[in-house]
């Protein structure tokens, strides 16, 4: 199961189309916030916006190269804490939390 093109256009209107930690408009991806391996293959939730940001190829390599997920979402919360207001209404709170 892959994003939807219209799901990653929303996305990248969202973030403005720069990277969510370093704001770099080069090489964007998107990123699954909670990781695709905490979802069921056929949970569709794990494509849902409010799953996915933008990163440029090289914080995209550190997402998923840090020892710990707590690093990323501090960077996402230091760099981007608008990101973070509506914080408890987002499904993945809890993932934050752990």
């Amino acid at each position: 199961m892959r994003i939807s093109s219209s799901t990653v256009q929303n996305v990248q209107k969202r973030d403005n189309h720069r990277c969510f930690l370093c704001r770099s408009a080069v090489d964007l991806e998107v990123h699954h916030i909670v990781p695709r391996s905490h979802f069921s293959k056929r949970d569709e939730r794990m494509h849902e916006e409010y799953n996915l940001c933008l990163l440029c190829r090289r914080c995209h390599s550190t997402a998923h190269t840090t020892t710990s997920r707590e690093d990323i979402i501090n960077k996402l919360k230091v760099k981007q804490p608008h990101y973070f207001e509506c914080y408890n209404n987002f499904p993945w709170k809890r993932y934050l939390n752990e």
